[in-house]
């Protein structure tokens, strides 16, 4: 589903209809959203019968729905980057949009491409915006908000899609070591059985096993984490929203046209990193700089080159800080310590 939300100053113009026929025909619009269109009355309902659309509704919003969107032209910031040249932005001017975006629980949807809608005299501002609801998010965990060229208007239009760009399949989720797994008062017996007759390496495939499984049992028998806590979910969807904007939507490559399909983002991806790690054919090897390396004695050099021993495993083990990053296994320092 495409929705196209428009700030058109001037829609009683002749040439007003066919914009719009193109703009449905090229973006192949569901949902059309027109704000500030200076007409209304008799006139209003005559220019949006010629638009092509079997059903329109020219009223305010009423009733309410599970999910729902809320866009358009705000005339407001949410952040002091929100604005690119001229006077700064102040706190005080960001604090009621800032407010009442929270008050509302709205969240703010995944922006593809430049995140400026309005531009004039060497100023780009967001001026126009989309947020919804967290029912939205849960039942739309696609939807990503694009902003088309200006066109017509010194406004960009705005397209809502709840496709998802990549066409790869997701990769599986990473194995997390959770702290609070200790709390639990069977977790040491589950811990002992993974590991029991294994060696290392089939231990961690056999606890990562078990404790997905136990994990999502604890989790079932929890109230806190039911439905009905508002509290709770709440932050569980601040945390989904989290993860999922991590994922990279879109790159600009040189020409500056942003790239979503997912094959092209892998190739910009391996390609800069080729270019950033090849080696300068241009560069003057310089044979003087291994001379600066410290020499190591032959008793140092036996010490480096032999086996290393368990109380050596275990004193770096136990010399790391508990939450540190943890190694591809998952498991953090804490799992060790404890």
């Amino acid at each position: 589903m495409i929705i196209i939300s428009w700030n058109y100053r001037g829609a009683g113009c002749k040439a007003f209809p066919g914009i719009i026929k193109d703009l449905v025909q090229k973006y192949k619009v569901d949902i059309l959203c027109l704000q500030e269109t200076r007409i209304s009355g008799s006139k209003a309902d005559c220019v949006v019968r010629c638009l092509g659309f079997d059903k329109w509704i020219r009223l305010e919003a009423i009733g309410f729905f599970d999910d729902w969107i809320v866009l358009g032209d705000f005339n407001a910031f949410l952040r002091a980057d929100d604005k690119l040249g001229g006077s700064g932005l102040t706190w005080f001017s960001l604090s009621d949009f800032h407010n009442c975006i929270n008050d509302l629980g709205l969240l703010e949807l995944l922006i593809i491409g430049d995140k400026y809608t309005w531009e004039g005299h060497n100023v780009k501002e967001r001026l126009d915006w989309a947020f919804c609801n967290l029912s939205c998010e849960f039942n739309h965990p696609n939807s990503k908000e694009h902003h088309l060229l200006k066109f017509k208007s010194d406004h960009k239009a705005i397209a809502i899609s709840d496709v998802l760009t990549h066409n790869s399949p997701n990769r599986p989720a990473q194995f997390k070591y959770q702290v609070a797994w200790n709390l639990e008062p069977d977790f040491g017996n589950l811990v002992s059985n993974a590991w029991l007759n294994h060696d290392w390496v089939d231990g961690v495939s056999s606890f990562q096993s078990s404790i997905n499984s136990w994990n999502d049992l604890k989790k079932s028998r929890c109230r806190w984490l039911q439905w009905g806590d508002k509290n709770t979910k709440f932050f569980y969807a601040s945390a989904v929203i989290k993860k999922r904007r991590k994922r990279i939507e879109a790159l600009k490559n040189d020409a500056g046209d942003w790239i979503e399909d997912s094959e092209s983002l892998k190739s910009m991806a391996s390609e800069y990193y080729k270019n950033l790690y090849s080696k300068d054919i241009n560069a003057i090897p310089d044979s003087t700089w291994p001379n600066y390396f410290p020499q190591i004695d032959s008793e140092t050099l036996l010490y480096l080159n032999s086996d290393v021993t368990d109380i050596e495993i275990k004193n770096a083990a136990f010399a790391l800080d508990v939450f540190k990053a943890p190694g591809p296994d998952g498991i953090q320092a804490h799992f060790f310590h404890s």
